[in-house]
């Protein structure tokens, strides 16, 4: 995937490092505290999720960089179940290991927990095999045109696999990032509930693969 620049701020779209991974999960920690990986703890994220998130082959973690500093992340996936299933797969014990952890902290947690999971195992495939899983941007940097460079970065990568579709899944109260990705022309497919939330399902426009010959 070619690097991409956003000239107004100096920001550099690349595949992130592995010794990237902390200020990944610190941008994914600090910008999402109440989602549900977060909800595990700064530590899981570090340890656990983004360390078997960047060993898939079935996606990547691209970083926005500014003077060497990541400013902003998105984890891409070119084949999103067989994603899910290799994360999990890689590091299954040690997720046990978190959400045991947090439902002694909050029983509530165990019925989230395996919410998530059932869905993950038993949710039909989707027809559309790209997903953005996660993007964030340190707060200073929001509204400067990051967040976009992220996605068309990650639409980069997904026609070099010659994916033709990608889908995102957002709060639906999360109003600002539907705005953004309806500028740039993806298109809300379907809303559903999750751990007591409504989300909504959006849908990029084809993307055109690349000529490999």
């Amino acid at each position: 995937m070619p690097d991409l620049v956003v000239p107004s701020t100096r920001v550099e779209v690349r595949v992130a490092a592995p010794d990237e991974i902390g200020a990944v999960a610190r941008i994914h920690f600090d910008s999402l505290p109440h989602d549900f990986l977060p909800s595990l703890g700064l530590d899981f994220l570090e340890r656990v999720h983004y360390p078997a998130a960047f060993s898939s082959a079935f996606g990547a973690n691209l970083v926005a960089v500014s003077a060497a500093c990541p400013v902003g992340f998105v984890t891409i996936a070119h084949d999103a179940g067989r994603f899910s299933r290799d994360v999990i797969r890689r590091r299954m014990w040690d997720i046990g290991r978190y959400v045991a952890r947090a439902a002694w902290r909050n029983p509530r947690h165990l019925r989230l927990s395996a919410e998530v999971v059932w869905s993950i195992i038993s949710g039909r495939p989707d027809p559309v095999r790209g997903e953005i899983f996660l993007i964030a941007v340190r707060q200073p940097w929001r509204g400067k045109g990051v967040g976009q460079a992220l996605v068309r970065a990650s639409l980069a990568y997904l026609a070099e696999h010659q994916v033709p579709l990608c889908r995102t899944k957002t709060l639906a109260a999360n109003t600002g990032a539907i705005a953004m990705y309806q500028r740039l022309g993806w298109s809300v497919r379907d809303r559903f509930a999750l751990i007591g939330r409504e989300y909504v399902t959006i849908v990029s426009p084809a993307i055109d693969p690349v000529d490999r010959n």
